[in-house]
């Protein structure tokens, strides 16, 4: 569980636990990603315990802590390979076999998956509003400039 909320939350927001903590919404989003990866050990049988929670607790919302993913430094450096799905994904698919919703996790799975195929960037921007309930009122297309938005 640290390990995909914490690569999935350090790759999102390309940052380390602590600048995310530092962040106006950073702790809501790392508890976020902390309660959609419970959710899903839970619904695996595999309930994590107090201690283990409270553990996670402590790595995920330490202020001064300067961990982030190796799938983070990955993508700085442009790695031609990434973890995400095996780490993510695999999140994702566990969830969808119990009907949980993981707005974050979805989310957080492409961030680094789009951004490895700059053409698919807009479908990253669709997706996002999806999961978030958006509803785009832009074009496709600016005008100007005949690109996707």
């Amino acid at each position: 569980m640290m390990l995909a909320a914490g690569a999935m939350m350090t790759c999102l927001m390309r940052a380390t636990v602590g600048d995310i903590l530092a962040s106006r919404d950073g702790e809501f989003l790392m508890r976020q990603a902390i309660r959609e990866c419970c959710a899903v050990a839970t619904a695996e049988k595999q309930a994590p315990t107090a201690d283990e929670v409270l553990a996670l607790e402590a790595r995920l919302l330490d202020p001064r802590s300067t961990w982030a993913a190796s799938m983070m430094r990955d993508i700085s450096q442009n790695a031609s390979r990434l973890e995400a799905q095996a780490i993510v994904g695999d999140l994702i698919e566990r969830a969808e076999r119990h009907g949980i919703d993981l707005p974050l996790t979805r989310i957080g799975l492409l961030q680094p998956t789009g951004l490895r195929a700059p053409t698919r960037n807009h479908l990253v921007k669709a997706e996002a509003d999806r999961v978030l309930g958006f509803k785009r009122v832009l074009p496709a297309t600016t005008p100007a400039m005949g690109a996707p938005l």
